[in-house]
């Protein structure tokens, strides 16, 4: 279903030059790479080289040329590429619009902007709690000392992309209707027990912790909503 989505999404794109930001172990480069109809070339750029070295292989094979570069200050040159893309990186980005102005800058006239995000916004109870499970995660990172914020609503995310002064936004939602298997529940409920054992929680972090693990020994989950954004600047490209 997901590789449906992204191919009726994408499908009509001839991406070009393509720059990933934040792609950590190339999974969205992965989806375009089978989705755009056509690329001439993969750059793809993280704050930390920790997904290249796990995925290496991938990216060789893909040729995709891997930099360790801080998508708030990059080191391209303006009108560098024809199409720009991020993928659930933005609740890791201490300044959001830092790195999406940056991206716009290094991305050609007529290209393609596509951000891609899971969003928090949901009146589905089963995907309510794989946002809860996701900002749970969120918030002990960072009182961890590794920034990772909760997930932007839909509005908000657009707001930063409209804010960017684009001539067209095309906006998708993805939902995914699968529940989320055993497997998947019981590696979770072993990462919750992993950091409930470390000191210093305070009770309501704990209390929240437990009752993620009750929750997921009960059953599954559906994955949050997914947002996917395509702006351009003008329209006369294809796509």
């Amino acid at each position: 279903m997901e590789k449906d989505f992204y191919k009726e999404v994408l499908g009509t794109i001839n991406a070009g030059s393509v720059l990933d930001v934040g792609c950590r172990e190339g999974y969205f480069i992965g989806i375009m790479l089978e989705s755009f109809q056509s690329v001439s070339s993969i750059s793809a750029i993280d704050i930390s080289d920790k997904g290249y070295i796990k995925a290496k292989d991938f990216f060789e094979k893909n040729h995709v040329d891997f930099k360790v570069m801080d998508g708030s200050n990059m080191e391209f040159k303006e009108n560098a590429f024809d199409t720009v893309s991020i993928s659930n990186s933005i609740h890791h980005l201490t300044d959001v619009m830092a790195v999406l102005s940056e991206m716009k800058r290094v991305m050609k006239g007529d290209g393609f902007f596509i951000l891609n995000e899971m969003i928090c916004d949901t009146n589905d109870v089963s995907r309510k709690k794989d946002v809860s499970i996701h900002h749970w995660f969120a918030r002990t990172d960072t009182l961890m000392g590794n920034f990772h914020r909760m997930t932007y609503t839909s509005s908000e995310l657009f707001g930063y992309v409209n804010s960017l002064g684009f001539g067209k936004i095309n906006v998708r939602y993805f939902l995914d209707n699968q529940y989320s298997d055993v497997q998947t529940n019981e590696k979770l409920i072993a990462s919750i027990e992993k950091r409930l054992l470390q000191p210093g929680w305070d009770d309501e972090v704990l209390t929240q912790g437990k009752g993620l693990i009750n929750m997921l020994k009960k059953g599954g989950f559906k994955q949050a909503p997914v947002m996917t954004i395509i702006a351009r600047e003008k329209d006369e490209k294809n796509g």
